[in-house]
């Protein structure tokens, strides 16, 4: 003890602050440059840890990032969001890649989302939705990447109609019904758009019942004339499918002397529609009515 107070009575004052430090006091710690560890995406390993080993023995390299997108791009709230990544994230260790995704509901972190898929139910229309894709290479987190969609608007759904009455002969009013209303997973408020066409031709007469334009006046429709209407439903932003239904009109009044017939259309016979009375249903030759010999 004697000896190592005269040794620092003789260094030079400069010196002083570089003599051994004492037994039993701890050693000085390395700085990032000597130990070769990088902060943050550049060197981290898992939780911080600078330097982690890598599969081969030495410093780890966290992974970079992936490039990613969300598909459909533009969905709206009837479509499950699916991340697709196009290029994996490149680990120089060769290290097998996991992916972690966070979701982002409007700039807020839904904690309870944590697939590849964000689910239609979550979705409402306008809602901004961002993934985190963070690439992980089982020792440490690595680049981010990220992709960003808007929830925009679903058209409502086809309406079903119906063409009443569904046997209309000549003269009959025709009214185009709504049998089950059009829906809109948005909750907007929907308008109907009816249109008419017979025999292919556009008619534009028709007048306003429950529905506006839903109703063909009577006296307006003739024998063997076909009959369509087509019913769409707007949710003021866009319009949906439609929905449309068709009836063939038959014979009415036999005095009038208008041939009446129509094709049925599941058979595609041809039905003739004769009035009441008396007549042959089959001759032999010489009878007054006979033309030929008509018998069974």
């Amino acid at each position: 003890m004697h000896a190592r107070r005269l040794l620092s009575l003789l260094l030079p004052a400069s010196l002083i602050a570089c003599s051994v430090p004492e037994e039993g006091s701890p050693a000085p710690k390395p700085s990032p440059e000597d130990s070769g560890g990088l902060d943050g995406a550049d060197g981290a390993g898992a939780d911080g840890a600078d330097g982690a080993d890598g599969a081969d023995g030495g410093p780890n390299t966290p992974p970079g990032a992936a490039t990613v997108v969300l598909s459909p791009d533009r969905p709206d709230t009837d479509d499950d969001v699916r991340v697709v990544i196009v290029a994996d994230a490149a680990d120089a260790e060769g290290d097998a890649v996991s992916y972690r995704y966070l979701w982002f509901q409007d700039g807020a972190l839904r904690e309870d989302l944590s697939t590849d898929t964000l689910p239609a139910a979550e979705t409402q229309k306008g809602e901004v939705w961002r993934v985190q894709v963070v690439a992980n290479d089982g020792l440490a987190d690595g680049g981010v990447a990220e992709a960003e969609a808007t929830v925009v608007n679903t058209p409502p759904t086809a309406p079903v109609v119906s063409i009443s009455p569904a046997d209309p002969v000549e003269g009959d009013a025709l009214v185009c019904e709504l049998v089950s209303p059009a829906t809109d997973v948005d909750g907007d408020s929907l308008s109907y758009s009816i249109a008419w066409v017979v025999n292919g031709v556009a008619y534009t007469d028709a007048v306003d019942g429950a529905l506006v334009g839903d109703t063909v006046p009577a006296g307006e429709s003739v024998a063997d004339e076909r009959w369509a209407c087509a019913v769409t439903a707007s949710d003021g932003s866009v319009s949906g499918l439609v929905g449309d239904d068709e009836v063939l009109v038959a014979g009415g009044d036999p005095a009038s002397g208008r041939p009446a017939s129509y094709v049925e259309v599941t058979s595609g016979v041809e039905l003739v529609l004769i009035p009441a009375s008396t007549f042959d249903m089959g001759c032999t030759p010489g009878q007054s009515s006979c033309f030929s010999d008509e018998s069974p």
